[in-house]
Formats: C-alpha cells, sequence, structure tokens
C-alpha cells in the first residue's frame, strides 16, 4: 500500500492489517525521527535548518493524518484481525507523541527568539533611518523626521 492510499484503504484480512500497520508505523517512525532531528536543530540554534524540514514534515504529517483515520474508521476490525498491530501501532504513537512534547518546546522557543532578533534589528533599523539630531531655538535637542519610512514587516507565524 502506498502512503497516498492511505485513507481509501480497506482492512479486511489479517494481511491487510499487516501491509496497513506497517506503512503507518514507518510513516510514525519517520514522523519522529525527523521531529528529533528538528529539535536538535532548533536547540542549535541552526532555524535555516531547521525550517528547511517543514515541506517534508508537512508531508509526513499529512500521511500520518491519513493512517489515523484509517485507523480510526477500521479500528474494531483492525483490532479483530490484528490485535499485535494495533499495540505497534500504539506503540509507535506513543513514542511520537513524546518526540512532539520535546518539539514543541523547542519550536516556541525559536519562534520567540527570531521574533525578538527582528523586532531588535527592527528598532536598529528605525534609530538609524532618522534624521540627524538638530537644536531647537532653546537650545533643546529635538529629532528631525526619518529620512525614509521603510517598515519591516514581521510574520508572527514561524
Amino acid at each position: 500500500m502506498s502512503q497516498d492510499a492511505a485513507s481509501d484503504f480497506e482492512i479486511v484480512t489479517a494481511e491487510d492489517a499487516a501491509v496497513f500497520a506497517a506503512a503507518a508505523i514507518a510513516t510514525i517512525e519517520d514522523l519522529r525521527d525527523l521531529l528529533a532531528l528538528e529539535t536538535a536543530l532548533l536547540r542549535k540554534a541552526k532555524f535555516r535548518d531547521a525550517s528547511a524540514l517543514s515541506e517534508r514534515k508537512a508531508g509526513l504529517v499529512g500521511f500520518y493524518a491519513r493512517y489515523m483515520m484509517t485507523a480510526k474508521t477500521s479500528g474494531s476490525r483492525l483490532r479483530d484481525v490484528a490485535p499485535d498491530a494495533v499495540t505497534r501501532l500504539i506503540a509507535a504513537h506513543d513514542a511520537l507523541a513524546e518526540a512532539a512534547a520535546e518539539n514543541l518546546p523547542a519550536v516556541e522557543r525559536a519562534r520567540d527568539t527570531t521574533f525578538r532578533l527582528v523586532k531588535g534589528i527592527s528598532n536598529l533599523v528605525e534609530k538609524t533611518r532618522s534624521g540627524p539630531t538638530v537644536y531647537g531655538p532653546g537650545a533643546t535637542a529635538a529629532r528631525a523626521k526619518p529620512l525614509s519610512t521603510t517598515s519591516l514587516s514581521l510574520d508572527r507565524a514561524i
């Protein structure tokens, strides 16, 4: 069974269940490994390398969701014909949940760090784009209007 057929797969026989479980577990393990790699990269502040994994991660999450939908809709049949496959699927799912629990805080820290960096750069750009200090009639410093009004944009959905 291909990953594309995951949502269309009907579990009738023990062989169907074994093929389904093997494919689903392989996808879950790939996703778990990818999350572990992303977590390690984020902890090393290798944001560009970690973000390069996004497309692959999205694809695996899509396959995972399809497999889990199939497992949900065929759950009783799957338990009847292949209880061992169900046990292996649950174990793989639990391992994925652990990897996700480690990954989420790393992603949140990376997002917050990136936001702070961009905000700091934006503030610095704003300060350096202002004109020279001029003095008014009372010899008090008055800032001239900025030379440029180019804004800096930040996408917070990192």
